[in-house]
């Protein structure tokens, strides 16, 4: 959760950045991003609180597995729930939102200036906006939608399903490998 929560906040900076870049020279110090690194590290270890109080191996596949308490079923759903709130669509609104209104800034310093120049670096700054929010989306949504699709329609512990799981694992880890690229 780390990662997504601090993309969440460097988007959230980009915005203050671009769009007050005044106002936000009081919050964007280097205090203050020490702050806001270590709440993001506390919320995200209290976040993943339940996964260290719930985990436990299984003997029989020699893996870590969640182990909830009864009713299993109410547990397993409420917290794929709350993961995917927390995990992607919270942070994936909050990211959009940003980002949308931090084209929409420069789109509109644009007009006004109305220079070739102006309209370059719009550009490249609305390709480097997709590309970031595509590469996020691209690597956390097929993870949920799998947990998702699984709450409503059990799906059967077949080995291809359970590679592909795996891998979908894999694709949302790659997630903190892109973000600095």
């Amino acid at each position: 959760f780390t990662s997504i929560f601090c993309l969440t906040v460097m988007s959230m900076d980009r915005y203050l950045a671009v769009v007050h870049p005044i106002k936000s020279t009081k919050w964007r110090r280097p205090r203050v991003a020490k702050l806001i690194s270590g709440t993001v590290w506390t919320f995200s270890f209290l976040v993943v609180l339940p996964v260290i109080i719930f985990s436990d191996v299984q003997e029989d596949f020699q893996t870590c597995n969640l182990n909830w308490p009864e009713p299993v079923n109410i547990w397993s759903m409420a917290f794929i729930i709350y993961t995917s709130v927390l995990g992607f669509f919270g942070p994936l609104l909050v990211i959009c939102l940003c980002y949308l209104l931090i084209v929409v800034k420069v789109k509109s310093s644009g007009l006004r200036v109305g220079s070739t120049r102006r309209r370059r670096s719009e550009r490249k700054v609305t390709r480097m906006v997709v590309v970031i929010v595509l590469v996020f989306v691209l690597c956390w949504l097929p993870f949920y939608t799998m947990n998702i699709i699984n709450l409503i329609f059990i799906l059967p512990a077949d080995p291809v399903l359970v590679g592909l799981y795996f891998f979908m694992v894999v694709l949302s880890y790659a997630n903190s490998c892109a973000n600095p690229i």
